[in-house]
């Protein structure tokens, strides 16, 4: 008898578990990790270094307006900089990047501007006087800006050169002539050495506008040099 109640217990012990056998939770499978998006421009990995150091986007996006070869974004390039969560600020950026405009058939690039080359001014039609002795001399005055040259028409191996550091000052003179003055000869007064006394060369026919330029270009060029305008009467 007690076999029998021992065999029956055990039975509804069976019973009763299967039940709880059968509502316990199954484990779901582990989900795979999805795979990492590899950008095709791999420029893109330090913008993502960028972003994550700290600085800010428009210090980023001004450093990515420099470049000169486009970065051409594939729609896995725009994932891999959505996953890294790069601004879209970042992004336009790195749209807007063009390659230099290349020249089309028959265009020529345009070449830089040479260096500037020192402009020489020069008062043509003037004549060295060189005293009762000497022929005076035709030529030119040119300005070369840190010294005046005499470039001789006749004899290269007379030409000379004045310093403007040099010049203590230039004496202008003129005589009246129909109630106004007419100024004829310009002499340089130079502080260690000979002066330099010019005329102009159409003197003889009631010409000075070469010996009126000539002072004029001193006071454009020379300003602190004094020039005295003395008048005859």
């Amino acid at each position: 008898m007690k076999k029998l109640a021992m065999v029956v217990l055990f039975g509804l012990s069976v019973v009763v578990a299967l039940p709880v056998l059968a509502q316990a939770p199954q484990q779901a499978p582990e989900q795979q990790a999805a795979p990492q998006i590899t950008p095709s421009d791999p420029r893109l990995q330090q913008i993502v270094q960028l972003v994550r150091s700290g600085l800010s986007e428009s210090l980023i996006a001004e450093s990515i307006q420099k470049e000169t070869v486009p970065y051409n974004l594939t729609p896995q390039d725009l994932l891999f900089l959505k996953e890294n969560r790069i601004p879209e600020s970042i992004i336009a950026a790195l749209l807007a990047v063009e390659a230099p405009a290349s020249p089309g058939p028959g265009r020529q690039v345009p070449q830089p501007l040479p260096a500037a080359v020192a402009r020489e001014d020069s008062v043509e039609g003037l004549v060295l006087r060189t005293g009762r002795l000497r022929r005076n001399r035709p030529g030119t005055l040119v300005f070369t800006g840190d010294k005046i040259e005499w470039r001789d028409a006749t004899d290269s191996s007379l030409n000379a050169e004045i310093f403007p550091a040099g010049i203590r000052k230039i004496e202008l003179k003129c005589r009246t002539a129909a109630g106004t003055p007419f100024c004829y000869e310009l002499e340089i007064d130079i502080a260690k050495g000979d002066s330099f006394r010019f005329e102009d060369a159409n003197r003889d026919t009631g010409g000075n506008l070469n010996i009126l330029a000539l002072r004029d270009a001193f006071k454009a060029k020379y300003p602190r040099i004094l020039i005295e305008e003395k008048v005859r009467r």
